[in-house]
Protein backbone atom coordinates (compact mmCIF):
# COMPACT_ATOMS: atom_id res chain seq x y z
CA UNK A 1 0.00 0.00 0.00
CA UNK A 2 2.75 2.00 0.68
CA UNK A 3 4.33 1.66 -2.58
CA UNK A 4 1.17 2.58 -4.07
CA UNK A 5 1.13 5.51 -2.60
CA UNK A 6 4.85 6.70 -3.60
CA UNK A 7 3.89 5.71 -7.32
CA UNK A 8 0.82 8.06 -7.04
CA UNK A 9 2.74 10.80 -5.06
CA UNK A 10 5.39 10.46 -7.85
CA UNK A 11 2.85 10.53 -11.14
CA UNK A 12 1.48 13.54 -9.22
CA UNK A 13 4.38 15.36 -8.87
CA UNK A 14 5.37 14.58 -12.96
CA UNK A 15 1.33 15.50 -14.07
CA UNK A 16 1.33 19.09 -11.93
CA UNK A 17 3.60 21.13 -13.80
CA UNK A 18 2.03 19.83 -17.02
CA UNK A 19 -1.05 21.71 -15.73
CA UNK A 20 1.08 24.91 -16.25
CA UNK A 21 1.71 24.64 -20.01
CA UNK A 22 -0.49 26.28 -22.30
CA UNK A 23 -2.21 24.18 -24.58
CA UNK A 24 -0.56 25.43 -27.72
CA UNK A 25 0.39 23.14 -29.49
CA UNK A 26 -0.88 23.95 -33.09
CA UNK A 27 1.17 27.44 -32.26
CA UNK A 28 2.57 29.13 -36.07
CA UNK A 29 4.57 32.63 -35.68
CA UNK A 30 2.46 35.17 -37.38
CA UNK A 31 5.74 36.67 -38.63
CA UNK A 32 6.51 33.79 -40.76
CA UNK A 33 3.03 33.44 -42.69
CA UNK A 34 2.19 34.81 -46.04
CA UNK A 35 -1.17 36.80 -46.15
CA UNK A 36 -2.81 37.33 -49.45
CA UNK A 37 -5.14 40.11 -49.77
CA UNK A 38 -5.97 39.71 -53.60
CA UNK A 39 -7.07 36.90 -55.05
CA UNK A 40 -7.38 37.19 -59.13
CA UNK A 41 -7.86 35.28 -61.83
CA UNK A 42 -7.05 34.95 -65.70
CA UNK A 43 -8.28 32.80 -68.47
CA UNK A 44 -6.34 32.47 -71.84
CA UNK A 45 -5.81 29.25 -74.42
CA UNK A 46 -7.96 26.91 -72.06
CA UNK A 47 -5.59 27.75 -68.60
CA UNK A 48 -6.35 29.40 -65.67
CA UNK A 49 -3.70 32.18 -64.48
CA UNK A 50 -4.04 32.49 -60.79
CA UNK A 51 -2.29 35.58 -58.58
CA UNK A 52 -2.09 36.11 -55.04
CA UNK A 53 -0.94 39.55 -53.55
CA UNK A 54 0.45 39.94 -50.13
CA UNK A 55 1.19 43.05 -48.94
CA UNK A 56 4.27 44.40 -46.45
CA UNK A 57 1.81 44.92 -43.11
CA UNK A 58 4.84 46.48 -42.00
CA UNK A 59 3.84 49.11 -43.62
CA UNK A 60 0.45 49.55 -42.99
CA UNK A 61 1.01 50.46 -39.72
CA UNK A 62 1.20 54.54 -39.22
CA UNK A 63 3.49 57.20 -38.06
CA UNK A 64 2.90 60.48 -36.82
CA UNK A 65 2.42 61.66 -40.46
CA UNK A 66 -0.43 58.91 -40.88
CA UNK A 67 1.50 57.26 -43.76
CA UNK A 68 4.61 55.08 -43.69
CA UNK A 69 8.51 56.76 -44.14
CA UNK A 70 8.70 54.75 -46.98
CA UNK A 71 7.49 53.12 -50.48
CA UNK A 72 5.33 50.18 -49.56
CA UNK A 73 6.41 46.95 -50.58
CA UNK A 74 3.46 44.62 -52.53
CA UNK A 75 4.45 41.71 -54.19
CA UNK A 76 2.13 38.59 -55.70
CA UNK A 77 3.10 35.29 -57.07
CA UNK A 78 1.14 33.77 -59.97
CA UNK A 79 0.90 30.21 -61.58
CA UNK A 80 -0.47 28.68 -64.26
CA UNK A 81 -2.94 25.54 -64.80
CA UNK A 82 -5.94 23.80 -66.19
CA UNK A 83 -8.15 24.30 -63.22
CA UNK A 84 -7.76 26.68 -60.28
CA UNK A 85 -7.07 24.42 -57.79
CA UNK A 86 -3.90 22.91 -59.89
CA UNK A 87 -2.78 26.73 -60.30
CA UNK A 88 -3.07 27.37 -56.61
CA UNK A 89 -0.50 24.09 -55.62
CA UNK A 90 1.75 25.23 -58.13
CA UNK A 91 2.03 28.06 -55.76
CA UNK A 92 1.86 26.24 -52.94
CA UNK A 93 5.09 24.23 -53.79
CA UNK A 94 6.71 27.37 -54.78
CA UNK A 95 5.99 29.43 -51.24
CA UNK A 96 8.55 29.39 -48.71
CA UNK A 97 5.86 30.41 -45.81
CA UNK A 98 2.29 29.10 -45.29
CA UNK A 99 -0.45 30.69 -47.16
CA UNK A 100 -2.83 32.26 -45.38
CA UNK A 101 -6.05 33.50 -47.29
CA UNK A 102 -8.20 34.23 -44.11
CA UNK A 103 -6.94 37.90 -44.78
CA UNK A 104 -8.09 38.13 -48.32
CA UNK A 105 -9.89 41.57 -49.32
CA UNK A 106 -10.77 41.91 -52.82
CA UNK A 107 -10.86 39.39 -55.82
CA UNK A 108 -10.60 40.31 -59.39
CA UNK A 109 -11.47 38.66 -62.55
CA UNK A 110 -11.06 39.30 -66.23
CA UNK A 111 -13.61 39.69 -68.39
CA UNK A 112 -12.21 35.94 -69.83
CA UNK A 113 -12.52 34.25 -66.64
CA UNK A 114 -15.68 36.08 -65.38
CA UNK A 115 -17.02 34.53 -68.58
CA UNK A 116 -15.65 31.26 -67.68
CA UNK A 117 -15.79 31.07 -64.69
CA UNK A 118 -19.24 32.22 -64.00
CA UNK A 119 -20.33 33.17 -60.50
CA UNK A 120 -21.64 29.47 -58.88
CA UNK A 121 -18.21 28.15 -60.12
CA UNK A 122 -16.55 30.98 -58.36
CA UNK A 123 -18.84 30.33 -55.13
CA UNK A 124 -17.65 26.53 -55.44
CA UNK A 125 -14.03 27.66 -55.39
CA UNK A 126 -13.99 29.76 -52.57
CA UNK A 127 -15.91 26.67 -50.76
CA UNK A 128 -12.69 24.55 -51.22
CA UNK A 129 -10.60 27.52 -49.23
CA UNK A 130 -12.73 27.76 -46.42
CA UNK A 131 -10.48 30.69 -44.84
CA UNK A 132 -11.81 33.05 -47.53
CA UNK A 133 -14.77 35.16 -46.40
CA UNK A 134 -17.33 36.10 -48.32
CA UNK A 135 -17.32 39.64 -47.45
CA UNK A 136 -14.86 40.47 -50.34
CA UNK A 137 -14.92 42.89 -52.77
CA UNK A 138 -15.91 41.90 -56.05
CA UNK A 139 -14.15 43.20 -59.19
CA UNK A 140 -14.07 42.44 -63.17
CA UNK A 141 -11.26 43.43 -65.48
CA UNK A 142 -10.00 44.13 -69.15
CA UNK A 143 -6.33 45.18 -68.15
CA UNK A 144 -4.06 42.80 -67.36
CA UNK A 145 -3.23 41.73 -63.57
CA UNK A 146 -0.44 42.41 -63.59
CA UNK A 147 -0.48 45.97 -63.94
CA UNK A 148 -3.82 46.05 -61.61
CA UNK A 149 -1.34 44.40 -58.60
CA UNK A 150 1.62 46.89 -59.75
CA UNK A 151 0.16 49.88 -58.83
CA UNK A 152 1.31 52.33 -56.18
CA UNK A 153 -0.22 55.10 -54.59
CA UNK A 154 1.20 58.34 -54.06
CA UNK A 155 2.92 59.71 -50.90
CA UNK A 156 4.09 56.45 -49.84
CA UNK A 157 0.18 55.23 -48.93
CA UNK A 158 0.04 51.64 -47.69
CA UNK A 159 -1.88 49.86 -50.48
CA UNK A 160 -5.04 48.99 -48.17
CA UNK A 161 -6.15 52.70 -48.95
CA UNK A 162 -6.35 51.61 -52.82
CA UNK A 163 -9.74 51.15 -54.78
CA UNK A 164 -8.60 47.69 -54.95
CA UNK A 165 -8.82 47.17 -51.37
CA UNK A 166 -10.57 50.13 -49.85
CA UNK A 167 -13.04 51.03 -52.49
CA UNK A 168 -15.96 52.77 -50.58
CA UNK A 169 -13.59 55.93 -49.42
CA UNK A 170 -13.86 56.66 -53.87
CA UNK A 171 -17.53 56.00 -53.71
CA UNK A 172 -18.17 58.02 -50.51
CA UNK A 173 -16.41 61.62 -52.31
CA UNK A 174 -18.21 60.34 -55.88
CA UNK A 175 -21.21 57.64 -55.46
CA UNK A 176 -20.79 57.29 -59.66
CA UNK A 177 -20.02 53.08 -59.64
CA UNK A 178 -20.99 51.26 -56.36
CA UNK A 179 -18.57 49.13 -55.03
CA UNK A 180 -19.74 45.17 -53.95
CA UNK A 181 -19.40 42.41 -51.83
CA UNK A 182 -18.82 38.87 -52.84
CA UNK A 183 -21.66 37.59 -50.44
CA UNK A 184 -24.55 40.47 -51.99
CA UNK A 185 -23.82 39.96 -55.58
CA UNK A 186 -23.61 35.85 -54.95
CA UNK A 187 -27.44 36.84 -53.29
CA UNK A 188 -28.47 38.67 -55.92
CA UNK A 189 -27.24 36.77 -58.68
CA UNK A 190 -29.51 33.81 -57.41
CA UNK A 191 -32.38 36.05 -57.19
CA UNK A 192 -34.98 35.65 -60.46
CA UNK A 193 -36.25 39.37 -60.57
CA UNK A 194 -32.91 40.76 -60.03
CA UNK A 195 -29.94 42.16 -62.29
CA UNK A 196 -26.92 42.36 -60.52
CA UNK A 197 -23.86 44.47 -61.31
CA UNK A 198 -20.14 44.09 -60.98
CA UNK A 199 -17.88 46.85 -61.13
CA UNK A 200 -15.30 47.52 -63.62
CA UNK A 201 -12.01 48.24 -62.53
CA UNK A 202 -9.68 49.96 -65.06
CA UNK A 203 -6.14 51.79 -64.86
CA UNK A 204 -5.69 55.55 -64.32
CA UNK A 205 -2.84 56.82 -66.28
CA UNK A 206 -3.55 60.46 -66.92
CA UNK A 207 -4.66 62.20 -63.74
CA UNK A 208 -1.22 62.08 -61.45
CA UNK A 209 2.39 62.45 -61.33
CA UNK A 210 4.92 61.89 -58.89
CA UNK A 211 8.36 63.40 -58.92
CA UNK A 212 7.43 64.51 -62.89
CA UNK A 213 6.30 60.64 -63.80
CA UNK A 214 3.21 59.54 -64.11
CA UNK A 215 1.67 57.77 -61.52
CA UNK A 216 -0.97 54.49 -62.25
CA UNK A 217 -3.71 54.47 -60.06
CA UNK A 218 -6.93 52.45 -60.35
CA UNK A 219 -10.73 53.26 -61.20
CA UNK A 220 -14.12 52.08 -61.19
CA UNK A 221 -15.19 53.00 -64.89
CA UNK A 222 -18.71 50.93 -65.44
CA UNK A 223 -20.06 47.48 -64.98
CA UNK A 224 -20.48 44.06 -65.92
CA UNK A 225 -24.38 43.26 -65.60
CA UNK A 226 -26.09 39.58 -64.81
CA UNK A 227 -29.51 38.44 -65.17
CA UNK A 228 -31.12 35.35 -64.81
CA UNK A 229 -27.94 33.69 -63.77
CA UNK A 230 -25.65 34.93 -67.50
CA UNK A 231 -24.01 37.66 -68.42
CA UNK A 232 -25.73 39.79 -70.34
CA UNK A 233 -23.39 43.26 -71.40
CA UNK A 234 -21.52 46.11 -69.85
CA UNK A 235 -21.85 49.43 -69.80
CA UNK A 236 -19.53 52.32 -68.75
CA UNK A 237 -19.84 54.86 -66.16
CA UNK A 238 -21.16 57.31 -69.15
CA UNK A 239 -24.02 55.66 -70.05
CA UNK A 240 -24.77 54.58 -66.15
CA UNK A 241 -25.33 58.48 -65.53
CA UNK A 242 -29.25 58.05 -64.42
CA UNK A 243 -28.07 55.23 -61.69
CA UNK A 244 -27.17 57.42 -59.31
CA UNK A 245 -30.70 58.97 -58.95
CA UNK A 246 -32.25 55.53 -58.45
CA UNK A 247 -29.80 53.89 -56.16
CA UNK A 248 -29.43 53.56 -52.21
CA UNK A 249 -27.05 54.81 -50.10
CA UNK A 250 -25.70 57.09 -52.66
CA UNK A 251 -23.66 59.80 -51.04
CA UNK A 252 -22.92 62.61 -53.12
CA UNK A 253 -21.96 62.96 -56.61
CA UNK A 254 -21.22 66.01 -59.35
CA UNK A 255 -24.28 67.15 -61.93
CA UNK A 256 -23.33 69.48 -64.44
CA UNK A 257 -26.32 71.89 -66.33
CA UNK A 258 -25.65 74.15 -69.40
CA UNK A 259 -26.50 77.85 -68.89
CA UNK A 260 -28.94 79.81 -70.95
CA UNK A 261 -25.86 80.44 -73.53
CA UNK A 262 -25.12 76.56 -73.35
CA UNK A 263 -21.68 77.32 -73.33
CA UNK A 264 -20.67 77.98 -69.49
CA UNK A 265 -21.80 75.05 -67.27
CA UNK A 266 -23.15 75.20 -63.84
CA UNK A 267 -21.96 72.72 -61.21
CA UNK A 268 -24.46 71.16 -58.39
CA UNK A 269 -23.79 68.70 -55.69
CA UNK A 270 -26.17 65.99 -55.66
CA UNK A 271 -26.38 65.06 -52.02
CA UNK A 272 -28.58 61.64 -51.07
CA UNK A 273 -31.23 61.67 -53.63
CA UNK A 274 -34.72 59.91 -52.50
CA UNK A 275 -36.89 58.35 -54.98
CA UNK A 276 -40.56 56.03 -54.97
CA UNK A 277 -41.36 53.92 -57.43
CA UNK A 278 -45.21 53.64 -59.38
CA UNK A 279 -46.53 51.64 -62.26
CA UNK A 280 -49.86 50.86 -63.69
CA UNK A 281 -50.21 48.02 -66.43
CA UNK A 282 -51.58 48.54 -70.08
CA UNK A 283 -51.34 46.28 -72.78
CA UNK A 284 -49.26 44.27 -71.13
CA UNK A 285 -46.64 46.66 -70.80
CA UNK A 286 -45.21 47.51 -67.48
CA UNK A 287 -45.17 51.52 -67.42
CA UNK A 288 -43.42 52.89 -64.59
CA UNK A 289 -43.73 55.98 -62.99
CA UNK A 290 -40.92 57.42 -60.42
CA UNK A 291 -40.81 60.34 -58.15
CA UNK A 292 -37.64 61.60 -57.45
CA UNK A 293 -36.07 64.41 -54.82
CA UNK A 294 -32.54 65.90 -55.17
CA UNK A 295 -31.10 68.22 -52.51
CA UNK A 296 -28.23 70.12 -54.94
CA UNK A 297 -25.50 72.37 -53.37
CA UNK A 298 -24.12 75.15 -56.09
CA UNK A 299 -20.91 74.33 -56.35
CA UNK A 300 -19.80 76.50 -59.76
CA UNK A 301 -21.62 79.07 -61.52
CA UNK A 302 -19.89 80.97 -64.78
CA UNK A 303 -23.52 82.60 -65.83
CA UNK A 304 -25.65 83.50 -63.61
CA UNK A 305 -29.32 82.37 -63.32
CA UNK A 306 -32.38 82.73 -61.18
CA UNK A 307 -33.24 79.67 -59.43
CA UNK A 308 -36.33 79.06 -61.85
CA UNK A 309 -34.46 78.70 -63.84
CA UNK A 310 -31.51 76.61 -62.34
CA UNK A 311 -34.74 74.20 -60.85
CA UNK A 312 -36.03 73.49 -64.39
CA UNK A 313 -32.77 72.99 -66.13
CA UNK A 314 -31.96 70.54 -63.16
CA UNK A 315 -35.29 68.58 -64.02
CA UNK A 316 -34.46 68.45 -67.61
CA UNK A 317 -30.74 66.96 -66.82
CA UNK A 318 -32.21 64.28 -64.43
CA UNK A 319 -34.87 62.93 -66.85
CA UNK A 320 -32.60 63.27 -69.61
CA UNK A 321 -30.23 61.00 -67.58
CA UNK A 322 -32.45 58.73 -66.29
CA UNK A 323 -34.19 57.67 -69.70
CA UNK A 324 -30.91 57.39 -71.47
CA UNK A 325 -29.47 55.10 -69.09
CA UNK A 326 -32.86 53.20 -69.12
CA UNK A 327 -32.52 52.39 -73.19
CA UNK A 328 -28.59 51.50 -72.57
CA UNK A 329 -29.94 49.26 -70.17
CA UNK A 330 -32.63 47.89 -72.45
CA UNK A 331 -30.30 47.40 -75.34
CA UNK A 332 -28.26 44.62 -73.29
CA UNK A 333 -31.25 43.24 -71.66
CA UNK A 334 -30.51 44.60 -68.18
CA UNK A 335 -32.84 46.21 -65.58
CA UNK A 336 -30.41 48.67 -64.87
CA UNK A 337 -31.90 50.99 -62.65
CA UNK A 338 -33.50 47.76 -60.76
CA UNK A 339 -37.39 48.61 -61.49
CA UNK A 340 -38.62 45.26 -62.40
CA UNK A 341 -37.17 44.10 -59.01
CA UNK A 342 -39.48 46.63 -57.20
CA UNK A 343 -42.02 44.22 -58.81
CA UNK A 344 -40.57 41.55 -58.31
CA UNK A 345 -39.92 42.34 -54.13
CA UNK A 346 -43.38 44.27 -53.40
CA UNK A 347 -45.80 42.94 -56.06
CA UNK A 348 -45.21 39.55 -56.89
CA UNK A 349 -48.21 38.51 -58.92
CA UNK A 350 -47.63 41.21 -61.49
CA UNK A 351 -44.46 40.47 -62.04
CA UNK A 352 -45.35 36.54 -62.85
CA UNK A 353 -47.64 37.72 -64.78
CA UNK A 354 -46.20 40.34 -66.96
CA UNK A 355 -42.40 39.92 -66.64
CA UNK A 356 -41.22 36.72 -65.58
CA UNK A 357 -40.99 34.87 -68.94
CA UNK A 358 -40.66 37.70 -70.93
CA UNK A 359 -36.57 37.88 -71.92
CA UNK A 360 -35.18 41.21 -72.02
CA UNK A 361 -36.81 45.10 -71.06
CA UNK A 362 -38.70 45.18 -73.46
CA UNK A 363 -42.27 44.67 -71.53
CA UNK A 364 -41.38 47.74 -69.65
CA UNK A 365 -41.14 51.64 -70.21
CA UNK A 366 -41.04 54.94 -68.21
CA UNK A 367 -44.13 56.67 -68.64
CA UNK A 368 -43.66 59.50 -66.11
CA UNK A 369 -41.06 61.28 -64.36
CA UNK A 370 -41.87 63.93 -61.73
CA UNK A 371 -38.54 65.41 -60.01
CA UNK A 372 -38.55 67.73 -57.20
CA UNK A 373 -35.53 70.09 -56.93
CA UNK A 374 -34.26 71.49 -53.36
CA UNK A 375 -31.68 74.07 -53.69
CA UNK A 376 -29.82 74.15 -50.33
CA UNK A 377 -27.24 76.64 -50.60
CA UNK A 378 -25.29 78.40 -53.63
CA UNK A 379 -21.85 78.46 -51.41
CA UNK A 380 -20.24 81.90 -52.05
CA UNK A 381 -22.10 82.42 -55.09
CA UNK A 382 -25.69 84.16 -55.15
CA UNK A 383 -28.34 83.53 -57.41
CA UNK A 384 -30.65 86.34 -58.90
CA UNK A 385 -34.76 86.36 -58.15
CA UNK A 386 -36.79 85.74 -61.09
CA UNK A 387 -38.09 89.27 -61.95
Amino acid sequence: MRILFKHLLRLQLILMPLLLVSGCWDYKELQKMNYITTLAIDYKDNQYTLYLQSLDFSSIAKQESGKSQSNPKNSFVKATGSSISEAFFKIFKAEQLRIFLGHVISIVLTKEALLQIGPIDLTDLIDRYREVRYNVWLFGSEEKIEDILNINLPYGYPLNDSVLLNPMTTYRQDSYIKPIYMFRFITEFNEAGKTVAMPILSLDKNQWTESGKPLTLLKMTGDYYFHSKKFVGQLTDEQLMGKRFLSHNVYRFLLKINGSTGEKPILFLITEPKFKIDYTVESNTVLYNLKIVVKAHLEEMLENLDDEMMIRKIKDEVEKEILTTFQNGKAIGADVLSLNDHLYRYHHQDWTKYLKDKEGQDATQIRDINVKVIIVDSGKYKARTAD
